[in-house]
C-alpha cells in the first residue's frame, strides 16, 4: 500500500493513533484531518481508541470510533469524551464479554450500556460547559470481537467491514441513508437510542475495518451500503504483514488520491487475527 506519491502535508498532532500487536490482534487505527478542515485551520474532529480485554477466553478487541459533528461549537470534546468513555465503560464490563461463552444478547447489553454511558458522559461535559447538548454533538461506533465473532453497534454514519476465512468481505452496520444529504443521527440525538444498529457476525473473522463516514463515498457502494472489495482486499492484506505501521496508513489517508474524494476529517481502523 505505497501512497507516497501525492502525499498532502498534514500536522502529525492532527489525531488519534493506534498501533499494537498481541498474540491474537494487530490493529492499526488513524485519525487525520480532511482537506476542508486543513485549508482553514480547524482540528481533527475525529477520535478513536482500542482496547484489549483480558478474561478467561482469548483476547476480545474493542474498538470505539467517533465523529464530532462540524456544526457544533464543541465537536471534537464531544468525540473525546465519547471514546474515553466508552474504554473505560469496557474495562469495568469486561467480564461480561471476554468469555467464550458470550451470547448475542450479551453483546448487545454490553455494547448499549456503554452507548447509555457515553451518552451521559457528553451530557455532564454539556453541563460542565454550561453549553447545550448538541453543541457536543458526535456520532459513535463500537465494535468488540473474538476471532470467532465480530459484534458492532453504531449511532450515526460510518461502517463496520469485515472479511472471513473464505475472503468474503461484507458489511456488518453501514450508514442508514436518509431522506435528505447529509442527515445524520448523533449520539447526543433525542432519538439517538431508537436508531442505535447492531449486528453481530459469527464464525472465522480474519479481518475488520471500522471507519467514520468521511471514507464512505470511497468504501461503500451507496445507498446500499456494501462494501467494494477493491478498496478493502488490498487494506486487510496491509494489515496482516507484520511490517505494517500506522505511519504507513496515516500516509494513505492523507495521500492526495484519498484526500481529494474525501474531504471530511478520516478515521480508519483496521485489525487482523492472528493464527
Amino acid at each position: 500500500m505505497d501512497e507516497r506519491q501525492g502525499h498532502l502535508e498534514v500536522p502529525h498532532s492532527c489525531g488519534d493513533t493506534t498501533e499494537k500487536v498481541t498474540e491474537n490482534w494487530r490493529i492499526l487505527g488513524k485519525s487525520v484531518q480532511g482537506g476542508s478542515h486543513f485549508k482553514v485551520g480547524m482540528s481533527c474532529q475525529d477520535s478513536h481508541a482500542c482496547e484489549l480485554l483480558s478474561g478467561e477466553s482469548e483476547e476480545t478487541l474493542f474498538i470505539a470510533i467517533a465523529d464530532g459533528a462540524g456544526s457544533a461549537k464543541y465537536g471534537e470534546i464531544g468525540a473525546r469524551t465519547a471514546v474515553t468513555t466508552a474504554i473505560s465503560t469496557a474495562r469495568v464490563r469486561r467480564d461480561d464479554v471476554a468469555t467464550s461463552a458470550v451470547t448475542n444478547d450479551d453483546l448487545r447489553t454490553f455494547l448499549t450500556n456503554c452507548f447509555r454511558d457515553c451518552r451521559a458522559a457528553v451530557e455532564q461535559e454539556a453541563d460542565v460547559r454550561g453549553e447545550a447538548l448538541r453543541e457536543l454533538a458526535t456520532t459513535l461506533i463500537l465494535v468488540v470481537a473474538q476471532r470467532g465473532f465480530v459484534a458492532a453497534g453504531q449511532i450515526g454514519d460510518g461502517a463496520c467491514v469485515i472479511a472471513d476465512a473464505q475472503d468474503e468481505v461484507r458489511t456488518i452496520n453501514g450508514p442508514r441513508i436518509g431522506e435528505y444529504i447529509n442527515e445524520t443521527v448523533f449520539l447526543t440525538s433525542p432519538n439517538a437510542f431508537e436508531e442505535l444498529q447492531f449486528s453481530v457476525s459469527r464464525g472465522d473473522i480474519r479481518s475488520i475495518a471500522a471507519f467514520c463516514d468521511g471514507l464512505q463515498v470511497l468504501a461503500l457502494k451507496l445507498p446500499e451500503g456494501l462494501p467494494h472489495k477493491a478498496f478493502f482486499s488490498p487494506l486487510f492484506q496491509f494489515v496482516a504483514e507484520p511490517t505494517a505501521s500506522a505511519d504507513q496508513l496515516a500516509t494513505f489517508l492523507s495521500s492526495s488520491r484519498i484526500q481529494e474524494r474525501a474531504d471530511d476529517d478520516l478515521t480508519l481502523v483496521l485489525a487482523h487475527s492472528l493464527p
